[in-house]
């Protein structure tokens, strides 16, 4: 009580302090990325604290954001901010909310703002516009978009159904004006489509530019508004585009008749015509350059497992975002990116276990993942072996010991060597419980990575697991600034996040005795030159290039005409056409293996088969990797889309495993799924 009345009484002398130098410091809480400033989807958020000191004293304190379900564990994030006399400060703290969310400016060890955030589960298609104001969402907010389901039941593909349209606006920030953009990539979660003036884009700081890139390559939408031509130049907009853009005449799609992509007309208020004209007085432009090709909105290029879209039109003009035929454009686009966004596996920022798997990016489980990487459960031969000793112990201590001491007519005799054998097997037992689980602490780690053909960069889920004979503190750092992480234990154990400056940290935790405690990272991974998937001149038309740095082994490879080859190993730097496929050990598997219209129904893929022929080639670890990643995935997945190349192999490691966390890693395996065309022939 003492201790808080003090820090009551300094927090009062600090704001006396500020005042009588003329201006007392103000705070301001914004949730960004979210449907509305008082909701937020499942998942991971990141909250904005505003700190504006017009005082002549030093102002410190924290951001504290507690993210939580009903009577159950928490997540708490934690950033601590040090505002010079006359200074503002904005810090981006990211938590995974749950059930409730709370975010509080302490000062002194007080409160001095606080918001309560409450969640969302509307299944929603979620389009993010940065225009302010945004002409679309006055014109498009809550219209009807026709969706087909992402998952493949009993009686096969459904018929669709219908979501509605969801614009959310940035937050500004008060002193620059300027949007405040997610700063880790996660941020993005629950965004199918973000539209974007490409002047903003060459202005993001690099962590926005970074979390925004990420977000594309993990299968997300980027529409480009090009306002003035000069903005083509930009660094940001060649590296996403594969090239330098520049103005051409509209493409022959862009004036293409579409379908109405919404709802039936008496589902909306302001129903999309059926077969909009294209208005004589709308002014349309096309682009080429790079990877660019002509598409219905513009002009479009792959980047990674997403799309990047240069607008034909210009939606900030009110009279343009309210035409029919742009409207039912905007819809189009939409609902693309939407269904597009199975095609990854790799979204960052999604939660477990959540029902709403196509709106929120629900994940199904990582049992098996904590199976495979906790040595519990590969030393089960230990237990094996402690229960013969037991067996032993019972057959010695017992008839063995006494029929001796008959023999000699001394049948207590047997009594006396009952202490020294209980004490040797218990010894025994506990030697081999060392040896099994190991003496000392240890990290194993699984690393899935999925990327577009040819990229360079590519996204990842890390799984480090860290184990400890003894109970452990743990405090886990970022692989990558911009990258997030989670605590992935299924008893609902609570842990905290600190951002400083190295970066993001998990702690405020520590494992029990003999536990293996398991982190998930979403990050960003560097995949050196890239593998290619180039399209080839003679059929079948594809030839595998390795630049990785790895080599590629137990690859599983889907031509373009959705034939599946399984071949043992590609050496780095090595080339692989489709027609020397069999004279490289492959083979033709999987015969009618179904493949996934993009946006269609998600068919079962037969990780069974490929784990056994993975395991063949000596390396039954691979198979079960690849089984563990399969069933943490999200249900509506399509891991072969159709009419494209996808390649899955295993990268071998190219050297030591090293340290994580300052633990000796004893086991670090990476998986990796290229999906479609990409990169440069040898």
């Amino acid at each position: 009580m003492r201790a808080s009345a003090v820090a009551c009484f300094l927090l009062v002398l600090s704001l006396l302090a500020a005042r009588e130098a003329g201006a007392e410091p103000t705070f301001q809480l914004d949730a960004v990325i979210s449907p509305a400033p008082s909701a937020f989807l499942q998942g991971v958020v990141e909250i904005a604290a505003r700190i504006d000191n017009s005082g002549a004293q030093v102002l410190a304190g924290e951001v504290v954001v507690v993210g939580s379900d009903f009577g159950g564990a928490s997540v708490t994030s934690r950033a601590a901010f040090s505002v010079a006399a006359g200074s503002n400060a904005l810090l981006r703290v990211p938590v995974v909310g749950k059930q409730q969310l709370r975010a509080e400016i302490r000062v002194a060890g007080q409160v001095v703002q606080s918001a309560q955030l409450n969640p969302t589960f509307e299944q929603a298609v979620r389009v993010f516009d940065a225009h302010e104001p945004s002409r679309l969402k006055a014109s498009l907010e809550s219209m009807s978009v026709s969706v087909l389901p992402g998952s493949y039941g009993p009686k096969g593909p459904g018929t669709g159904s219908v979501a509605r349209l969801r614009f959310l606006v940035p937050v500004l920030d008060a002193t620059s004006g300027d949007p405040i953009l997610p700063s880790r990539a996660a941020g993005w979660h629950g965004v199918h489509l973000v539209v974007l003036p490409v002047s903003r884009l060459e202005a993001m700081s690099d962590e926005e530019a970074d979390a925004l890139g990420v977000f594309v390559l993990a299968g997300g939408t980027l529409a480009l508004d090009v306002d003035k031509l000069e903005d083509l130049r930009g660094a940001r907009v060649r590296a996403l585009v594969g090239g330098a853009p520049r103005e051409a005449e509209p493409g022959p799609l862009l004036g293409a008749s579409l379908l109405r992509p919404s709802g039936a007309p008496g589902s909306d208020t302001n129903p999309l015509p059926d077969a909009p004209d294209l208005p004589l007085e709308l002014d349309l432009v096309g682009y080429e350059g790079g990877n660019l090709k002509s598409s219905p909105f513009g002009a479009s290029a792959t980047y990674g497992l997403g799309e990047v879209v240069l607008l034909g039109f210009d939606p900030e003009r009110p009279e343009v975002a309210s035409n029919g035929w742009v409207r039912s454009r905007v819809v189009e686009l939409a609902r693309r990116a939407y269904e597009r966004a199975p095609i990854a596996a790799v979204r960052p920022g999604e939660v477990k276990g959540s029902m709403y798997s196509r709106s929120m990016g629900g994940i199904r489980g990582n049992d098996r993942v904590r199976q495979l990487l906790d040595p519990n459960s590969t030393a089960r031969w230990g237990i094996g072996l402690a229960a013969l000793l037991i067996c032993l112990y019972a057959v010695l201590a017992g008839p063995v010991a006494f029929s001796r001491a008959k023999k000699k007519e001394r049948p207590l005799a047997a009594l006396m060597a009952l202490p020294l054998l209980s004490l040797a097997t218990f010894l025994l037992i506990v030697l081999v419980g060392f040896v099994a689980k190991g003496t000392g602490q240890s990290a194993r780690r699984l690393t899935y990575v999925e990327a577009g053909g040819g990229m360079e960069t590519a996204v990842a889920r890390r799984y480090r697991a860290f184990f400890s004979p003894s109970a452990q503190e743990i405090s886990v750092g970022v692989s990558e600034r911009t990258s997030m992480l989670s605590l992935e234990m299924d008893d609902g154990t609570s842990f905290g996040l600190r951002l400083d400056g190295d970066g993001l940290r998990l702690g405020d935790f520590e494992g029990s005795p003999g536990q293996t405690v398991v982190v998930r990272e979403d990050s960003s991974y560097s995949l050196g030159g890239g593998v290619a998937l180039v399209r080839g001149t003679a059929r079948p038309e594809l030839t595998i290039v390795n630049r990785s740095g790895r080599n590629l082994r137990g690859l599983f490879v889907k031509l373009p005409n959705d034939a599946f080859y399984f071949i043992p190993e590609l050496a780095s730097g090595a080339t692989l056409a489709a027609k020397d496929f069999a004279s490289h050990g492959g083979k033709n598997v999987w015969a009618g293996h179904p493949v996934a219209p993009v946006g269609g129904s998600v068919p079962p893929f037969d990780f069974y088969s490929l784990s056994s022929m993975v395991a063949d080639l000596g390396d039954p670890g691979a198979g079960e990797a690849w089984m563990a990643i399969a069933e943490s995935v999200p249900d509506d997945m399509a891991w072969f889309p159709e009419g494209v190349p996808v390649l899955l192999a295993e990268l071998e490691a190219s050297g030591p495993a090293g340290k994580d966390s300052g633990v000796t890693i004893k086991e670090d395996r990476t998986l990796l799924r290229v999906v479609g065309f990409g990169g440069e022939g040898p």
